[in-house]
């Protein structure tokens, strides 16, 4: 079977918790298994206990594994967390098997990966200003607000207490952008960084102002950002709209990621 993506982004990918390199997300620490990664923070939401499928194995190792998990995290007195599925490792098996142990019907997103060393075109109208400081991340909230609506009370409570101090703190890890059209704030995103990987997170463009560049221009200066401190690679998980923007910035289409949540309160 022809292989439709290179071998030193599946490793960089399957890589991304390695011991060796500081996270980039705030009181987050890594418990290394064979299988998986578990990502673990203070919180109680989902995605403060996160599973990562690091390498590929059989169905009935699988269901082995994840049983394995729901005790683990039962026993550690979790409320619930999250199983990510990229579409590394591949697998021979559906994991719609997972609905059978009571997980929620999944997150489904595209995943779209690129080399950090590709060029994107941008228009000269568009500049960048780094959120630095605290007058600057409000204006970051207030742009999420008005491109995605009100946050969830859980992501709210992230914004304040997870990301705003990994923006401001974790520099060389984590960087958020504003774009500026015509020197109107118009967009906003930010990257975070795991090891060769880089995460594209948040993009978006107010309504006025879309289809005039600032999402493209928004990604190329992130992407800078991961070649700048090290990163290979920038991945993104997106909806569809995003993913219409990205097949046209050099990303590969790699496939579907899932995230499957599961909770001890039902």
């Amino acid at each position: 079977m022809h292989q439709k993506y290179p071998s030193e982004f599946e490793t960089a990918l399957l890589n991304m918790f390695s011991p060796d390199v500081s996270m980039p997300d705030n009181h987050m620490q890594v418990e290394h298994t064979e299988y998986i990664d578990r990502y673990i923070g203070p919180g109680d939401a989902a995605f403060y206990y996160s599973l990562h499928l690091k390498k590929a194995c059989s169905q009935e190792k699988f269901i082995a594994l994840i049983k394995h998990e729901i005790k683990l995290a039962q026993k550690k007195q979790r409320k619930a967390f999250e199983l990510r599925l990229f579409p590394l490792p591949q697998l021979t098996f559906s994991p719609d098997l997972l609905k059978d142990l009571n997980f929620e019907p999944p997150r489904i997103l595209d995943f779209f990966y690129t080399a950090t060393d590709t060029a994107i075109a941008t228009s000269n109208r568009i500049n960048h200003r780094r959120v630095q400081n605290d007058q600057d991340f409000k204006l970051l909230l207030s742009l999420l607000e008005h491109i995605f609506g009100p946050p969830s009370e859980t992501l709210a409570q992230y914004f304040q207490n997870g990301l705003k101090h990994e923006v401001l703190d974790s520099k060389k890890r984590v960087a958020a952008y504003i774009s500026f059209l015509d020197d109107q704030p118009a967009g906003v995103g930010w990257i975070k960084l795991y090891n060769k990987i880089g995460f594209l997170f948040g993009g978006g463009t107010l309504i006025k102002y879309r289809k005039q560049g600032v999402y493209r221009a928004n990604v190329c200066v992130r992407k800078q950002f991961a070649q700048q401190h090290g990163a290979d690679f920038v991945v993104s998980e997106s909806s569809e709209q995003s993913a219409l923007a990205l097949n046209t910035l050099s990303f590969t289409h790699l496939g579907k990621s899932h995230s499957w949540v599961y909770r001890f309160d039902h």
